[in-house]
């Protein structure tokens, strides 16, 4: 005998209601720029897991040609805000955290092409455990 014959619909449940080590699993999956563009703004709960630091260590933002450079910097500032100083690697085919300012350098290997010392200690003073950096296509 099924102890549950009618399972609830998928329209109605509750997705809001996932616990948050459930939600942290999934938003390490889909990875930190799925979770800028739609995961973490589905409510507050969802909001909150999104803002974990760990889930911020790694960004790839290198796909992300359909996006204007005002969007694709509030993006990057958001992810390292999110990062609590955490991240560890960020990729971008351009330098889109320009204005971010650092006196100190703490990565270990780096690839810069056309940026700037300015621009590279910007993004080392915001990401405290970034061992790797590689940009690609800045102006």
């Amino acid at each position: 005998m099924d102890p549950n014959p009618n399972p609830p619909s998928v329209e109605g449940r509750n997705w809001a209601e996932l616990s948050p080590d459930v939600l942290s699993v999934i938003f390490g999956k889909i990875g930190a720029v799925e979770i800028l563009m739609g995961a973490g703004r589905v409510c507050r709960g969802w909001r909150r897991v999104a803002r974990e630091p760990l889930l911020w260590r790694r960004v790839d933002m290198t796909h992300l040609d359909h996006l204007g450079e005002a969007e694709m910097e509030a993006m990057a500032r958001l992810a390292v805000d999110w990062s609590a100083g955490r991240m560890e690697e960020f990729s971008a085919r351009a330098l889109v955290a320009t204005s971010f300012c650092c006196t100190s350098r703490r990565d270990d290997e780096e690839e810069l092409d056309n940026t700037d010392d300015c621009d590279a200690l910007g993004i080392a003073k915001t990401m405290h455990e970034l061992r790797q950096l590689q940009l690609f296509g800045n102006k």
